[in-house]
């Protein structure tokens, strides 16, 4: 004998009133004459009073549905189908609840009963406007973005250091953007999230967030959807890309063993990628000496330990940059690099504006194929310009004031000539046996 789980519902009390409405007696009364005459045991009963159609989050109609997914009941039947869902996509997703789990669905106003012929004949017909209906409102709702964007009207609430106007675009508040200009700045020299967060009252999750806005720079984004000018900017771009490139400088401790060590928080493992750790030996005439090692404090023990006598390592890696300065003087003097940035930054300018010019006039081209291939290059070119910037960004960042890198660079501290390195430098990777010979044991990023 096939089973079924009866459900009532009525909205809230204001909305019971006019032809739609059914009371629960009515309801009951037609799902036990329909449960007779197809021979259908009704197993519970199952009411939601004061509740809208407009969600399937129902206290009643959850336990319902979870009764048929385990396959407790074998179905739900209402007297109408607005008692089930008022909603489109509510009875889309009704109906693929119910094939997906194989239970019936049953709605006697409208024939809906997917166990029968006719009833599934329905059940198509309801589904395919549902899904038609489902899609029109996304077509509808990319179109509402897409408009919206391109007035420059953000969608959700104003990041902090700005405020709604009444045509809901975005306008500076000097107060907030001042604190705003203050963490960007703090991070791209290379402060930590947490402590950036401490002098504002914010969380490290917000910091985090707040650095990787677009809104800052003016942008408005939604999907595919960009407008680059769409309200006034907080922070310049070459700002966003450093802040965004800097790696927190972390404190190195002042005792004996790692104060003038140069690759400290560089020099990497190359068997397991964990920085390498230093510690000091005496030896056996009273001398001591000092080393770079892996801890292989991980999990899984490092099978590829990597040691490395400190003093060697750091010379080798010092000699090496300043050969790269003298071979690259484009890097090392802070005017010049400047120079090369403002250059940088009006080439991914002028990249953008190519390809935002180029999706305008060429959207409607009936060659899709040509469309895409010419989004792509001009799309590639505008990525590489993007990286210089944020790369120049970076660097220039770590640069000394005083001129020509190459020329102060004798005269610098271990900890200055740290800092800066740690702007040009990604890792230095050290391979096992490199403290018998470096240069084939030692990669430098």
């Amino acid at each position: 004998m096939k089973t079924a789980d009866g459900y009532i519902r009525v909205s809230r009390v204001g909305k019971r009133e006019g032809e739609s409405f059914i009371s629960p007696s009515e309801q009951r009364k037609a799902i036990e004459a329909w449960a007779s005459s197809t021979g259908t045991t009704i197993l519970e009963w199952h009411e939601d009073l004061d509740e809208s159609g407009g969600t399937l989050d129902r206290p009643a109609f959850r336990i319902a549905l979870e009764r048929c997914r385990k396959g407790i009941a074998g179905g739900i039947v209402a007297a109408k189908l607005d008692r089930l869902t008022r909603s489109v996509a509510g009875l889309a997703s009704l109906l693929d609840d119910a094939r997906e789990h194989d239970f019936n669905l049953v709605a006697l106003d409208l024939g809906l009963d997917l166990h029968s012929p006719n009833g599934e004949l329905v059940a198509n017909v309801l589904g395919s406007v549902a899904q038609w209906e489902r899609k029109r409102r996304r077509d509808d709702w990319a179109v509402a973005q897409r408009n919206a964007v391109e007035r420059g009207v953000p969608n959700g609430r104003a990041p902090f250091g700005y405020r709604k106007r009444p045509d809901k675009r975005l306008e500076v508040v000097n107060a907030d953007a001042a604190k705003v200009v203050d963490a960007f700045e703090r991070r791209a020299a290379g402060e930590a999230y947490t402590r950036i967060g401490r002098r504002h009252g914010w969380a490290h999750s917000t910091v985090r967030q707040m650095l990787t806005n677009e809104a800052y720079l003016g942008v408005a984004r939604s999907g595919q959807n960009i407008n680059e000018h769409a309200h006034p900017a907080i922070v310049t771009r070459a700002l966003f890309e450093a802040a965004n490139a800097a790696r927190t400088k972390q404190p190195i401790p002042p005792g004996e063993t790692t104060r003038n060590l140069l690759l400290q928080g560089l020099a990497r493992c190359a068997g397991c990628g964990h920085t390498l750790k230093a510690k000091r030996r005496r030896r056996a005439d009273g001398t001591h000496v000092q080393a770079y090692y892996c801890n292989s404090a991980a999990t899984e023990p490092c099978g590829d330990r990597a040691y490395v006598h400190t003093d060697d390592l750091d010379a080798y890696v010092s000699a090496w940059f300043t050969e790269a300065l003298r071979s690259t003087p484009r890097m090392i003097d802070v005017v010049a690099a400047g120079r090369e940035l403002e250059a940088a930054q009006a080439e991914q300018e002028r990249a953008e504006a190519e390809l935002d010019v180029y999706n305008e006039q060429q959207s409607a081209l009936d060659d899709a194929a040509l469309f895409r291939r010419g989004i792509a290059k001009r799309q590639a070119v505008a990525d590489a310009a993007r990286a210089h910037v944020g790369e120049l960004s970076r660097r220039i960042t770590r640069l000394p004031s005083g001129g020509s890198l190459l020329a102060l660079w004798d005269g610098f501290t271990v900890a200055e000539r740290r800092d800066v390195l740690h702007g040009f430098i990604g890792r230095v990777e050290v391979q096992r046996s490199a403290s018998s010979d470096l240069v084939p044991h030692v990669q430098i990023f």
